[in-house]
């Protein structure tokens, strides 16, 4: 016969909590997104849903894939540095997905509503760089994470860190040594001159997408 020392216990249950794996964004990306022309279709979404205009892509492919990149750049609201460093930081957290919810400035019905269009760039290459601005009179806020970051077994996802800030002139993002080694990346003269000769090394507000080190076999095999 049980005693209600026992009952007590019985009646009781702990809180638990999941602690997802680094891995996990990998597999995000890998299995929502799947095709390249998928993800970019996403991104373009996103750039619908941030009242844009203009979404122009930029391909740059080579047979060395630390050389070839891709630049998406749209003409929308942009974000700042609370949402950028905030929810978009939040895979698979939308608050699209409420009812009625509509674009702020044109009043748009939201096309990506899944909140996984963040890690669309991330199924293309290995280093995507996020830099985004709301007006003329912000300075730009920017990102960098590096795919291969997360690929490491027994991590969790929360140890996982990345670069991040504000910046006034994002081109020294990708020519300013200090700055390329916070970023493990290297410099790029064609990303350098694409983005002078496009007129995407500055803009007043909206956001930039530069995804480097293209997946080659994803491009390959599909453009």
């Amino acid at each position: 016969m049980k005693n209600s020392a026992t009952e007590s216990r019985e009646n009781k249950a702990k809180k638990l909590f999941f602690s997802p794996g680094a891995m996990s964004i990998i597999h995000m990306g890998e299995e929502l997104i799947g095709h390249p022309t998928t993800a970019i279709n996403e991104l373009v979404k996103n750039s619908y849903d941030a009242d844009a205009n203009i979404c122009n892509i930029y391909f740059h492919i080579e047979k060395s894939s630390n050389k070839s990149f891709l630049i998406l750049k749209d003409d929308g609201i942009g974000m700042d540095q609370n949402l950028l460093f905030g929810k978009w930081l939040q895979p698979s957290v939308s608050e699209k997905r409420k009812n009625g919810v509509k674009s702020k400035k044109y009043k748009r019905s939201f096309l990506g509503n899944k909140g996984i269009g963040r890690l669309a760039a991330m199924s293309l290459g290995q280093f995507v760089t996020v830099i985004t601005r709301k007006n003329s009179k912000s300075e730009y806020s920017w990102l960098t994470l590096d795919r291969e970051s997360f690929r490491t077994e027994g991590k969790f996802l929360s140890e996982v860190t990345f670069p991040g800030d504000s910046i006034s002139n994002y081109e020294n993002l990708f020519s300013n040594r200090e700055i390329l080694e916070i970023r493990n990346s290297k410099k790029n003269e064609t990303l350098l001159s694409i983005l002078k000769r496009n007129s995407l090394d500055r803009f007043n507000s909206g956001t930039l997408i530069v995804v480097e080190n293209l997946d080659m076999s994803l491009m390959r095999n599909h453009f």
